[in-house]
C-alpha cells in the first residue's frame, strides 16, 4: 500500500507561518511539518503545539544550518557572531575545505536537543534550501540518523549538482 506525506517545511520561522502550517495540519491539509528550531518563530512555535494538546504531533527537524543563529555558536559555519552563512557561502567554504564536519554534526545535535529539551519526539528529519544534499554535509550527520533511528527525507543522487546556485521552487 502507497502512503502520500504531504510535509510543511518552516515550522518556526514565523509566526505567520506557524499558523498557516498548523491551520493546514488541523484541516487535514498536510500529514506533517519540519520545525526550523533556531529561527525567530521558534518559541511561537512551541507555544502553539502545547496549545493543541495532541497525542502525537508528526514533526520533524528541518535542519538548518543556512540561515539564523547557530544554538553551538561560532564554528567553522557561522560567522564571527555565530550566524549561519547561507548557502552559497557554505558551500564554497565547504569545497574550499575549511569546514569542520564536527562542526555541522555539533549543531545537529544542538538542534535535537531542541526536541528533547521541549518533550518532541522528531518523526523525521529534512533540511533547509536541501542543505542535505551536499554529501558532506549528510556524511557529518549521518551516523547520529542512524545511532538515534530517525528517517531522513530521501533525495536522489543527481549527476551533477550546481550547489551554488538555489534550488528551484
Amino acid at each position: 500500500m502507497n502512503y502520500l506525506i504531504i510535509n510543511a517545511d518552516d515550522f518556526g520561522l514565523c509566526e505567520s507561518v506557524n499558523d498557516s502550517i498548523l491551520a493546514l495540519f488541523l484541516d487535514h491539509k498536510i500529514t506533517s511539518f519540519t520545525f526550523m528550531v533556531n529561527m525567530s518563530g521558534s518559541e511561537d512555535a512551541l507555544k502553539k503545539i502545547n496549545e493543541l494538546k495532541l497525542k502525537v504531533i508528526p514533526v520533524g527537524l528541518h535542519f538548518n544550518i543556512i540561515r539564523g543563529k547557530s544554538f553551538f555558536g561560532k564554528s567553522t559555519i557561522t560567522d564571527e557572531q555565530g550566524f549561519f552563512l547561507g548557502r552559497k557561502e557554505l558551500f564554497k567554504r565547504i569545497l574550499l575545505g575549511k569546514v569542520k564536519n564536527r562542526d555541522i554534526t555539533i549543531e545537529f545535535g544542538e538542534q535535537l536537543n531542541f526536541f528533547k529539551r521541549n518533550e518532541l519526539v522528531p518523526t523525521h528529519v529534512d533540511s533547509d534550501n536541501h542543505s542535505l544534499s551536499n554529501p558532506f554535509i549528510f556524511k557529518a550527520i549521518k551516523h547520529v540518523l542512524i545511532e538515534e533511528k530517525i528517517p531522513c527525507r530521501k533525495f536522489l543522487p543527481l549527476k551533477f549538482v550546481n550547489f551554488y546556485k538555489k534550488p528551484k521552487r
